[in-house]
């Protein structure tokens, strides 16, 4: 089967519909959108990694933390434990590996740069980076917020994809279809540039949506990292094999997953939407449907498994699930999935916000972030919309697309 996105994507790269019917350019990472149409995954990753190339390139030349991550590369023990990491991978994700190798043709970065790139939340610890200056653990790229509903009348949760000001005019989309063995794969994904789909928010072929929230756990040994695990989520044939790759073993560090389908009678009778939260110490699951009132938020700290440091975007983590949990207490909880996008757009919380931009004066050094795009997966509709830099809850969407199976 064919991904049915590629033919409305790349049509839609350029420009998008107004109310009026005249044409716009489209806003932020919707704007730049990727494709492959390929036999192989290193086929797939020259085609993205050229049509990306200045990009990339550019962003990973001038990132400071890739900078550092290179130069440790280049000692004896960083060029060990980098070895070691690409021993691993190579075990177990070739075919990603395999796509990263042809990223690095197309986008003429060296293999090694965008391994390490894909690496950078484990490596800055043995590279003894680990440290953001003001007593917390370092900040990961990215810092996102998630609001589901699950109950009788509505399956759907909302995703803003936070990334560091320095990304805001660099992340891209990207649609793939690939073709292996005579078994197509497709998703359409928001990706930063060098990086492998799947570590922020897309949807496959076969109807999985997800989305990541960064979390900031210590590397104490060599393991898979959450780039690659994020990839491999994205390829899911159902959302048990999503759960069952989120869960794979040996892990370096940890996310959480949001995770959803549609129906898909008579496997899937209803949607289904979960929250996963990985960690080297193993992987928790909560059935968002079994959280009381059927409203359930998540950010930057774990919260259904237990022992896990207080580090990373924890202040922010904090008082953004504050806020939300406001809105999921309140007389009136968000009800339907355009109550989602309110949540999503508020800002009632002047130093640490839910929604990120530089226009609310909300960037600074207490909260990096800016929120590139927001994300309503509806899956009772089975529609995914997105919006790009518009902070009104009342604003339609930039794009939007058929969830298909």
């Amino acid at each position: 089967m064919r991904w049915v996105m590629r033919g409305l994507a790349v049509m839609a790269i350029a420009t998008a519909a107004t109310t009026s019917g005249t044409e716009r350019s489209l806003p932020g990472a919707l704007g730049r959108w990727a494709h492959c149409d390929a036999e192989s995954w290193h086929q797939c990753g020259v085609q993205v990694g050229t049509q990306m190339r200045s990009t990339i390139a550019h962003v990973v030349s001038h990132d400071s933390t890739t900078g550092q991550l290179l130069a440790w590369a280049a000692t004896r023990n960083g060029t060990r434990i980098l070895a070691e990491y690409e021993a691993v991978h190579r075990a177990i994700y070739p075919d990603l590996i395999e796509e990263l190798e042809g990223l690095a043709v197309g986008s003429l970065v060296p293999f090694q740069t965008l391994l390490i790139v894909n690496l950078v939340n484990e490596l800055v610890w043995p590279a003894g980076l680990a440290h953001d200056g003001v007593g917390r653990g370092i900040r990961s790229h990215k810092g996102c917020s998630d609001y589901h509903i699950a109950t009788d009348s509505t399956a759907a949760w909302g995703h803003t994809e936070d990334g560091e000001a320095t990304f805001i005019n660099s992340t891209y989309m990207v649609t793939s279809n690939v073709t292996v063995g005579g078994v197509a794969h497709g998703y359409t994904a928001f990706v930063y540039p060098g990086t492998l789909a799947g570590w922020a928010w897309g949807v496959n072929a076969h109807g999985v949506a997800m989305s990541v929230n960064a979390l900031t756990v210590p590397t104490t040994k060599v393991g898979l990292g959450v780039a690659f695990v994020a990839r491999s989520v994205l390829g899911a044939a159902s959302l048990d094999d999503a759960i069952n790759r989120a869960s794979v073993k040996g892990q370096a560090s940890g996310q959480h997953f949001n995770l959803g389908a549609p129906a898909a009678p008579p496997l899937l009778s209803t949607p289904l939407q979960i929250s996963v939260e990985t960690s080297p110490n193993g992987v928790t699951l909560q059935p968002i449907s079994k959280v009381a009132g059927g409203r359930y938020q998540h950010f930057n700290q774990y919260l259904h498994t237990s022992g896990m440091p207080r580090i990373g975007d924890y202040e922010s983590s904090i008082h953004r699930l504050a806020r939300a949990s406001q809105f999921s207490t309140s007389s009136a909880p968000p009800a339907v999935p355009g109550d989602i996008r309110t949540v999503l757009s508020d800002t009632a919380d002047e130093r640490y916000p839910i929604y990120r931009s530089f226009e609310h004066g909300t960037h600074s050094t207490f909260d990096p972030y800016i929120t590139q795009t927001t994300t309503l997966f509806d899956l009772g509709a089975g529609v995914v919309s997105i919006w790009a830099g518009s902070t009104s809850a009342a604003s339609p969407p930039d794009f939007t697309f058929n969830i298909s199976h």
